[in-house]
């Protein structure tokens, strides 16, 4: 009896430790920190880097390339698309719709950067921006 009743403490526990996350990520939603949008629609980016470059990969599914813009401003990268809500389909009954519309806006800081060798390739749902690092002007100094 005392197995069932850890595997029931273990359940609540976990319970308990996912509506303390829920609560955080609704809190920070409602900021919307990072973007501006007026859905629930908030595509994930992933940001990398190596010696030459910044890469930012945005998940951008089912929205097109002409609904989308890049923008570079005082070391602010943001991206801007619409995805729009498909027509109606009359002879269809849905019984869940989990898709979101709208517009939103995504920013994030990217120090450093060439911004007039910038590229962007959209493919498969999938925007990629490759931000190439200013070359800092180093200048070796000999000592008399």
């Amino acid at each position: 009896m005392s197995i069932l009743t850890r595997k029931n403490d273990n359940r609540q526990v976990q319970n308990l430790r996912s509506d303390f996350f829920s609560l955080f990520d609704n809190f920070f939603d409602d900021f919307n920190i990072g973007f501006s949008d007026s859905s629930s629609f908030k595509p994930k980016i992933n940001i990398s880097e190596d010696d030459k470059n910044y890469y930012v990969d945005a998940e951008l599914a089912g929205i097109k390339k002409d609904d989308v813009s890049i923008e570079y401003t005082n070391q602010i990268l943001t991206i801007t698309a619409k995805k729009q809500e498909e027509k109606e389909v009359k002879d269809k009954n849905y019984h869940r719709v989990e898709s979101s519309y709208g517009t939103f806006s995504r920013s994030v800081q990217v120090p450093n950067v060439d911004y007039n060798n910038t590229k962007a390739k959209f493919e498969d749902g999938v925007l990629k921006i490759t931000l190439p690092k200013k070359l800092e002007n180093k200048t070796k100094i000999s000592i008399e």
